[in-house]
């Protein structure tokens, strides 16, 4: 498994690059732009204050984990074509395949409870 990530400044074609080569390289493309944006917009829209103090705390656990790279206790999951067979693979799968729960009963049940 490997990861591919681009850097550069706004309107540069980052994303336009990333997705022709993600084809060229038949893995997947993952826009992290639009992961960010949305959980911002998840933030807002349930009135999460993300005040500087929770910001601080998120930072610092984000770095402790991914200081020495991925942790070794990380689930991970490999994704293949056949995992998208409509260009898509929904959370309950990614869940289940990744090991975090073990069938996507279980995964629904952590996603109602706000585990996930």
């Amino acid at each position: 498994m490997f990861s591919i990530a681009i850097d550069g400044p706004a309107g540069a074609g980052k994303s336009t690059i990333a997705k022709k080569l993600a084809q060229l390289l038949q893995c997947v493309y993952v826009d992290t732009g639009a992961m960010y944006r949305s959980v911002g917009y998840y933030c807002l829209e349930h009135h999460i204050d993300m005040n500087e103090e929770e910001a601080i705390k998120a930072q610092e656990s984000a770095r402790a984990l991914f200081a020495s790279g991925v942790a070794a206790d990380m689930p991970t999951a490999t994704l293949r074509a056949e995992d998208f067979p409509d260009g898509q693979i929904d959370i309950l799968t990614m869940l289940v395949k990744s090991g975090l729960v073990p069938s996507k009963s279980e995964a629904r049940r952590a996603i109602e409870q706000g585990g996930v």
